[in-house]
């Protein structure tokens, strides 16, 4: 119980209504009470609240200033107090938190603008109670603070547990745990624009050869909703800027003064945003599917609360201009395509074309990162790519030998990666999955003979037989097997860490020592790896790779890349690479020819 007391001072937490001394105010009261409440002045309040943090957290980490703000502005004695908590490190604003009492105004306050305002100190007290209930168990803490007796309990039960119990609760906890850090991450404006460039106006890679699909991703998308692609983009750099002088309302006849186009605001209008009357029909829909503790896709697919034909309020920043150059300009045109329908497209068609494209287009990122981080690395040799060992392990008269996307030859080690465009589901991405279903997508991407695990195996035998021959690797070779992700694939937490560990064993285990603990990485995580690439006072990326997993495969509990990185880094910073850098130009100086 010492060891755990001084982790607990050194620790940050997230604010409840106890650490205020306020008795949390449970959702029932919560939707009795907004019903009295003036909904379009909560929900612009809400939505300047939301869109300064995101900000915060995305330009000049200035977070703390925020929220302090936020409760000196309230003017009470608890406040003060949450204010001193809140300078010490502590956390009073989450996005999971914001997003739901967002949901709860636009379901249940008055749609009178004649009703009361929200008072700020009723606003903060609801987010104290919401994290309150997003943090609470009924077994270990009521009020969701973290205390001895709490740790106490589930030290006693965990010590009773055999291996097998452990794990098996260990996934029970995993999709709560997925689905937060999902519903938490911040995105980068500079990160988002500079992949739309490199995603969408990159021609085709040249294994794309539907006719339907234009020269690169964009003409597909411009083919899908009868706009261009530049023009939407354009409108959401216009939004962007305003958004950051305080806006949260935009009119046609603005937009249109700043250079909008009149199919790019429409576009907006009706594909981006909902009259609330729909927005309540498909947030109603949200929870009779479940928790809404962390459902977003309803409001990240429609960012912008429509006011009437001509004008729209945003929500919130990130989902925003996410909702311009992220993930939602993929499914749109998907959509929009020929052929399309769920759960798979109709064969040879379009959509399919254009899925499988985006597949392509998906490894050549991964690619160029990896490219990168070889090329400035003083202890990569080189990377060897899946077309350079199927030449050289295909025989005549034989089907093409089984190999994965890259190999990263270091040294005594080869880094096997292998890149798969899979993103979690809408049901394990926002807390409404099972373990079971968790389980049977592991099983049916990763952990079967024709899944990732099986396919980096097949080329880690193939580089044990004959590696040293065809590449010159070392005959004692040492394997690190990375399976790439999209941003919205697992994320790496220690939880899914051990889990892919676990899973991963019969696949690997005959290799013994010669293998480090696999790793499923992010293009977000491997991004972070480039950005310290020929970094003055960063260390070798791939050396920091090898050592990630090295340290994981000694210890009986992962480590995360990210808390690895602020152990062994220097700097507090995270700068983004040169070649992100330079798309992200590129793209602003594509939207400044119109």
């Amino acid at each position: 119980m010492a060891a755990v007391k001084e982790t607990m001072r050194h620790q940050n937490f997230v604010l409840m209504a106890a650490d205020a001394e306020l008795e949390p105010v449970e959702e029932a009261d919560r939707r009795d009470a907004l019903a009295g409440v003036a909904g379009l002045a909560a929900v612009r309040e809400l939505s300047r609240l939301f869109s300064r943090l995101d900000l915060a957290l995305m330009i000049d980490w200035s977070e703390k200033r925020v929220q302090t703000d936020l409760l000196r502005r309230v003017g009470t004695p608890w406040s003060e107090a949450l204010a001193a908590r809140v300078n010490n490190g502590d956390r009073l604003l989450t996005p999971r938190a914001l997003a739901q009492l967002m949901r709860e105004i636009l379901e249940y306050a008055s749609t009178s603008p004649d009703e009361p305002e929200l008072p700020l100190p009723t606003l903060v007290h609801y987010l104290l109670s919401i994290n309150t209930e997003h943090y609470r168990d009924t077994e270990y803490s009521d009020t969701g603070l973290v205390t001895d007796e709490g740790h106490r309990k589930m030290a006693e039960e965990l010590s009773g547990l055999s291996v097998e119990d452990s794990i098996e609760m260990l996934r029970a906890l995993m999709p709560t745990e997925i689905a937060n850090a999902l519903a938490d991450v911040t995105l980068s404006p500079i990160g988002l624009r500079a992949e739309t460039e490199d995603t969408w106006f990159r021609p085709w890679p040249d294994k794309v050869v539907h006719s339907a699909l234009g020269s690169c991703p964009a003409e597909a998308f411009a083919a899908a909703h009868g706009v261009p692609l530049v023009e939407v983009l354009a409108l959401g750099k216009i939004v962007d800027d305003l958004t950051r002088d305080g806006a949260v309302e935009f009119a046609r006849a603005q937009l249109l003064e700043l250079g909008g186009t009149e199919a790019a605001i429409d576009l907006c209008i009706q594909e981006m945003s909902r009259p609330l009357d729909q927005y309540r029909a498909a947030l109603a829909a949200d929870r009779r599917r479940g928790s809404v503790h962390q459902q977003r896709y309803t409001m990240t697919q429609f960012p912008f609360l429509r006011i009437d034909d001509d004008r729209v309020l945003l929500l919130r920043y990130q989902w925003g201009i996410d909702r311009f150059y992220g993930n939602l300009l993929y499914w749109s045109t998907f959509a929009g395509l020929p052929g399309f329908k769920m759960p798979a497209p109709k064969p040879k068609s379009a959509a399919e074309a254009f899925s499988d494209g985006m597949n392509h287009v998906f490894e050549r990122s991964i690619g160029d990162i990896l490219e990168t981080l070889v090329a400035r690395s003083a202890c990569a040799d080189r990377l060897i790519t899946e077309n350079e060992m199927q030449t050289a392990w295909t025989t005549s008269g034989q089907a093409i030998a089984s190999a994965c996307d890259w190999v990263i030859k270091a040294g005594k080690m080869c880094i096997v990666v292998d890149a798969t465009n899979h993103s979690l589901d809408m049901f394990l991405s926002q807390g409404l999955g099972t373990p079971e279903a968790y389980a049977a997508d592991m099983n049916r991407i990763f952990a079967s003979s024709d899944g990732k695990f099986g396919q980096l195996a097949k080329t880690m035998k193939s580089f044990r037989e004959r590696g040293s021959e065809d590449f010159d690797v070392h005959p004692a070779t040492v394997f690190l097997p990375i399976i790439a992700l999209p941003a919205g694939g697992t994320p790496n937490l220690d939880t899914t860490d051990l889990d892919f560990q676990l899973r991963s064993r019969p696949f690997f285990e005959e290799f013994g020592r010669r293998v480090y603990a696999p790793a499923a990485m992010t293009l977000t995580e491997l991004q972070v790896l480039e950005g310290m690439a020929g970094r003055a006072g960063f260390p070798d990326p791939v050396k920091t790779l090898m050592n990630w997993r090295y340290a994981c495969s000694l210890t009986p509990w992962p480590i995360r890349l990210r808390e690895f990185l602020d152990l062994t880094l220097a700097s507090p910073n995270r700068p983004l690479s040169s070649r992100v850098l330079a798309n992200n130009k590129a793209l602003l100086r594509r939207l400044s020819r119109l």
